[in-house]
């Protein structure tokens, strides 16, 4: 199969014109969509097909055979070459064919393109325009007539400016409105000029080229041309030069107002990167800087602890009234729950800490990029995790990985809460089982976390991802986590996503850029 890529598969099967490949042989290599539609045949009994034994031998043409046996051997290519035949499958049609050789490596030989446009009604309408007492060619007439005067008030009424030009000089034919309000040239100061003439920066000077350029592709857009108007004002704009029957047509859109929004809003995402960045920052210092009291109130909250209950054990020895030992005792038996309410909220305080600053060292540190062997790091990941893995009777199985680029403390810090997070939400009701995949996918590797968990809700799905959002507050956490995971694979190219149903577990994806594979000097 000559078209390997799905993106040129793409390409030749959405073209409108009927397209054939053939060897050397004249056997067709392959065809495209519109081939199979317009001529009523399947690929089956195409592909592989001599071309003059196609359709019952309708495509066995004397004038399509002078084509390709006589002319074409001697040239690379042939244009405009019109045949008319009455093809068995769609009666009677004239087509304008185009060929050329073209040398395909991978099978060692050249190959014909061949493409293919029914001009039968075009060959109507000359003929009826040539016979000038047919009712028919009146009517055509009247038809081509209202179709100017559409096009007419569509040239005058744009709000781009439309230019028209002489196809040999590439000089200027005419000016709509738009154009003279938009420059500020007149109609006729513009009529004969060159396009540079009237301040746009766009060279004519070698029309014959543009016109080639214009008969294959039909179109050409020029980007961000500079034009200087008659009043010395400078504008940006978008230039399309079009192919008409006798002009080439510009359509020309002033972009200034565009170019400069782009431009204030790349100023303002500049902005809030820095902002961003700062903001970082201080989130890095105050949590850094909190934990520091934190440690000082669990610590004494701790000698607290024991002074109270040094005190209490003296009481329950000491030479006092019942009384006395009484109310001490209702005063010190609420003690250890609100000790235990405190060393509680402070460890809380102490996880959501941490995860404030794997939350900003995850956007501010430096990328130290390098080529990851992921079995490696997973294994890493999951001897970290053997006890809790222990404590929920639980097995993670990893299949051979393809590696990827980034950083490999945080994609660690990636994997490591996606793990953990499956071990977390196992089902208690079920022997938990976590798999970790991958597989390449064009310059990417793609990995896959996949637990047959708790799984996560429709209506959670969302939100998992946005910052303390916790799935099961008892379970413990910040809810950074995740957040954590996007931010870093994004900062990395690539992306990640959730599939997952409610009781049937859940399956996180991670792309990541591929691996460079890139050698050292010799």
């Amino acid at each position: 199969m000559l078209i390997e890529s799905d993106y040129f598969k793409n390409i030749f099967n959405t073209v409108r014109e009927p397209i054939l490949i053939l060897d050397g042989n004249l056997k067709v290599l392959s065809a495209n969509q519109s081939f199979f539609n317009i001529f009523k045949v399947d690929s089956a009994n195409t592909i592989g097909t001599y071309l003059y034994d196609l359709g019952n031998g309708q495509w066995n043409v004397p004038a399509l055979r002078v084509l390709l046996e006589d002319i074409l051997p001697k040239k690379t290519s042939v244009e405009n070459f019109t045949i008319e035949h009455n093809f068995e499958s769609i009666g009677q049609k004239a087509m304008l064919l185009n060929a050329c050789k073209i040398t395909e490596k991978t099978i060692g030989q050249p190959i014909i393109l061949l493409a293919i446009e029914d001009i039968t009604e075009r060959k109507r309408m000359e003929v009826l325009l040539a016979d000038e007492n047919t009712a028919e060619r009146i009517w055509l007439v009247e038809l081509l007539m209202k179709s100017e005067e559409r096009y007419r008030r569509i040239f005058e009424t744009a709000n781009d400016g439309i230019v028209l030009l002489e196809k040999s000089e590439g000089t200027i034919a005419h000016v709509n409105p738009a154009t003279e309000k938009m420059l500020g040239y007149t109609k006729h100061e513009s009529i004969g000029k060159k396009l540079q003439d009237i301040g746009i920066s766009l060279d004519t000077s070698d029309m014959p080229t543009i016109i080639q350029a214009l008969d294959k592709s039909g179109i050409i857009n020029y980007k961000d041309v500079p034009i200087k108007t008659k009043s010395g004002q400078h504008i940006d704009a978008d230039i399309y030069m079009v192919n008409k029957a006798e002009l080439a047509q510009c359509n020309i859109r002033d972009v200034s107002d565009q170019k400069k929004a782009e431009e204030d809003r790349d100023l303002l995402i500049s902005e809030l990167d820095i902002k961003n960045r700062e903001l970082e920052q201080i989130l890095y210092a105050a949590t850094h800087d909190l934990k520091t009291p934190l440690v000082n109130i669990n610590g004494y909250t701790g000698e607290v602890k024991k002074s109270i209950e040094g005190i209490v054990n003296l009481i329950e020895t000491a030479d006092i009234s019942s009384e006395i030992r009484k109310e001490i005792t209702s005063l010190t038996k609420e003690l250890p729950d609100s000790f235990g309410f405190i060393s509680t909220s402070v460890s809380h305080m102490d996880i959501l800490l941490n995860g404030f600053l794997q939350f900003s060292r995850s956007g501010s540190v430096e990328l130290k990029k390098e080529d990851i062997d992921m079995n490696m790091l997973i294994n890493e990941i999951s001897g970290n995790l053997n006890y809790k893995l222990k404590d929920a009777g639980a097995s993670i199985e990893v299949t051979d990985l393809p590696g990827c680029n980034g950083d490999r403390k945080q994609i660690s810090m990636v994997f490591s809460n996606l793990m953990e997070n499956a071990v977390k939400y196992l089902d208690p009701a079920r022997k938990g089982e976590i798999k970790v995949t991958g597989y390449e996918e064009g310059d990417s590797s793609v990995y896959c976390v996949e637990d047959n968990g708790i799984g996560i809700a429709l209506e959670h799905q969302k939100q998992i991802f946005h910052i303390f959002h916790q799935l099961d507050p008892a379970k413990g956490g910040e809810g950074l986590g995740l957040m954590i995971v996007q931010r870093i694979v994004e900062r990395h190219g690539g992306k990640v996503w959730l599939e997952s149903e409610a009781g049937k577990g859940s399956r996180f994806f991670v792309e990541l850029p591929g691996v460079m594979l890139t050698s050292s000097p010799s």
